[in-house]
């Protein structure tokens, strides 16, 4: 399947704030279906995105390295090198990204990923890295991730970053 992201809108044939009805209708029912301990539910399918729903509509589409076909404009992201990635995301959010919590935020693009840039260290992360082999990336409503902003910091890409 095709899961080209669109900014701000969704994810191959998903889009924010359907409901789980919806998203059955196109991928199926669920294999399982966990309610988290804020209320918000997950939930989990063979070969598709890890979805997040808050009151009842699609909040987040959480993509793993194992996830064939996830497209941000031409780049096949999980094939591609983590460094011309989070480039790419960097370039297209205007040169701005917020780290913390173990991923790297791309705010206005609505992205979120983790395990191709390590903030802390300021390289990225090779695939063949433990952190790189659980490599994901996630499209977000708007307004997902303000109550931890305050816990994330700006990221300065240079081109001395360490190349994986």
């Amino acid at each position: 399947m095709d899961w080209t992201i669109y900014q701000g809108i969704g994810m191959g044939p998903l889009r924010l704030g359907m409901s789980p009805t919806e998203v059955a209708a196109v991928l199926g029912e669920p294999e399982n279906s966990n309610r988290e301990f804020d209320g918000s539910v997950r939930e989990h399918r063979t070969a598709a995105p890890m979805l997040g729903y808050v009151d009842g509509r699609l909040t987040d589409i959480d993509a793993g390295v194992d996830l064939r076909g996830v497209r941000f404009e031409e780049l096949d992201v999980f094939a591609a090198s983590p460094e011309t990635v989070v480039r790419r995301l960097f370039d297209r959010n205007g040169g701005k990204a917020l780290a913390g919590l173990g991923s790297v935020l791309f705010l206005s693009l609505g992205i979120n990923t983790g395990g191709f840039y390590d903030a802390d260290a300021g390289r990225f992360i090779a695939p063949d890295e433990d952190e790189g082999r659980d490599r994901g990336l996630a499209v977000f409503a708007a307004g997902s991730f303000d109550a931890m902003l305050d816990e994330m910091r700006p990221v300065s890409l240079s081109a001395t970053d360490a190349r994986p």
